[in-house]
């Protein structure tokens, strides 16, 4: 016969890798296999392997057997050490990590210009295209969560941030629809500077009470804002804050708290 289709199955996992080959079975072909996990574990003493033969016949007969075979099976899979039909890529997990770390070489050896260059084109060619349902989910899991600097890693989450800020300054982008349904929204409410004194004394006393989020921070809210904070020097130590004084209740302190619960907002403004 001229080849054969094999399979080779690790008995230690179960784990298999299906292939084809031009030649004798005894002429001491492994297989064409790229997958560093699959080598690994071959070349383990520990693992005990067997090979089984599927198939004989013609060289071309052979290859569509295989590739027939691959198709009817989930390389995605852990189950098989298979990368590709062919060549047809399958993102495994093997693949998968293979791509991530290239490019990550790459972008780490680039210029300043190149990349600029390489994001630029890069957009180009993905603009107009529109992802899977499948896609979108997938990434939606995948980044769920995540910030900036998680995605992207500090120096690139960084040249995006200001590419976005750039693109959007002075922009607008709410329709004169949206603003009207707002407007109509909003009517008839008092905020800000307009709020009545009966609207003031209800928010002054969720805040003085329990139902106060940030007063009455949950433990895991509090052991996240310790987490995020650890090794990271203050801005604000050792500066000395500007201090006011309330002319109702004659209390001092930094301007921002004062504001915030003195002057127009202090409990003691309708006593005098």
């Amino acid at each position: 016969m001229e080849a054969f289709v094999y399979k080779w199955i690790n008995l230690s996992n179960n784990k298999k890798y299906i292939g084809y080959h031009k030649g004798l079975q005894d002429d001491g072909y492994i297989c064409s296999s790229s997958n560093s996990e699959f080598w690994n574990d071959f070349k383990n003493p520990n693992m005990k392997w067997e090979r089984q033969i599927l198939a004989e016949g013609t060289s071309n007969d052979c290859l569509k057997i295989e590739q027939k075979i691959l198709k009817e099976i989930d390389l995605r899979s852990d189950e098989f050490y298979n990368n590709a039909r062919g060549s047809e890529i399958i993102f495994t997990d093997n693949v998968l990590k293979k791509m991530s770390n290239s490019h990550k070489e790459r972008w780490k050896n680039m210029s300043e210009e190149d990349r600029k260059d390489f994001s630029e084109k890069q957009s180009r060619l993905k603009k107009g295209i529109k992802r899977s349902s499948e896609i979108g989910e997938n990434l939606s899991r995948l980044l769920k969560g995540k910030s900036f600097n998680e995605r992207f890693g500090e120096e690139k989450a960084k040249i995006i941030g200001e590419k976005i800020s750039s693109k959007n300054k002075g922009k607008h982008y709410h329709t004169d629809e949206w603003k009207d349904k707002l407007s109509k929204k909003l009517k008839g409410n008092n905020y800000g500077k307009n709020q009545t004194e009966e609207t003031r004394k209800n928010k002054r006393d969720v805040f003085l009470s329990d139902k106060n989020p940030g007063k009455n921070k949950t433990i895991e809210t509090r052991k996240k804002l310790s987490e995020s904070l650890k090794g990271k020097q203050s801005k604000t130590k050792g500066i000395s804050r500007k201090k006011i004084k309330c002319p109702y209740c004659k209390k001092s302190g930094g301007e921002g708290v004062m504001q915030r619960w003195h002057f127009n907002n202090c409990k003691l403004k309708n006593n005098e």
